[in-house]
């Protein structure tokens, strides 16, 4: 729990929030992967949805945990409450 109240707090001083909702973002990768430093994470892989939205997957293995940026249409890197948290099971392995 002290995890995700840390990201949130660096991500919310540090970028522009999205709509009412618990989405923070940042202009560009440079600004995403800082972030992610910040909060222990490393990039594990990038991805594209059926829709060609690029997806971003971070995490760190010792803490077990994870976060997920995403890219909106106005080229902003957006994550929020719902895109991070705790790994459960890394392969068919318990984390």
């Amino acid at each position: 729990m002290f995890r995700a109240l840390a990201i949130a707090v660096v991500l919310f001083l540090a970028t522009t929030p999205v709509r009412a909702v618990d989405l923070v973002c940042v202009q560009n990768e440079a600004q995403m992967v800082k972030a992610a430093r910040e909060a222990g994470e490393t990039l594990v892989w990038l991805g594209s949805s059926n829709y060609q939205q690029p997806f971003w997957f971070f995490a760190n293995w010792k803490n077990e945990t994870y976060t997920v940026w995403f890219q909106l249409p106005d080229s902003r890197i957006c994550t929020g409450g719902g895109y991070f948290g705790r790994i459960l099971q890394i392969g068919g392995n318990p984390a």
